[in-house]
């Protein structure tokens, strides 16, 4: 497998209220929502439909991903969900399919935010 040199500039940052005007257009199921924090975070609250792969697991769990889809990656912050765009990116997926975003802890604690509450189980 060919190692890609990803920079952090070059990939896309998306706010939480663009991933999901994309996610709410995606009728032909183009986009994989993936969700790069811990088992707790998860657990604790997540968007519907997401994989889990804790960043820490990217590496050694790639092979579960299908690249010929886009990623909207998503973390509490967004770090998380950069350094996994940038993972990927080093990996050999195509880097203009990886968008990282961070969703805030607003949502997980289950107060307002700009993301609908039917997004999260």
């Amino acid at each position: 497998m060919t190692k890609v040199a990803c920079a952090v500039d070059e990939i896309e940052r998306l706010t939480a209220g663009e991933a999901k005007a994309m996610l709410d257009k995606d009728k032909r199921g183009d986009f994989v929502v993936l969700d790069v924090r811990q088992s707790e975070e998860y657990e604790a609250g997540h968007i519907a439909g997401a994989t889990l792969i804790p960043l820490g697991e990217m590496g050694d769990r790639q092979g579960e991903l299908n690249r010929d889809k886009k990623f909207i990656i998503y973390c509490r912050s967004g770090r998380r969900a950069m350094a996994a765009a940038i993972a990927l990116c080093g990996l050999g997926t195509i880097l203009r399919k990886a968008y990282p975003v961070g969703i805030g802890g607003t949502v997980l604690s289950g107060q307002s935010s700009s993301l609908s509450d039917t997004w999260w189980l």
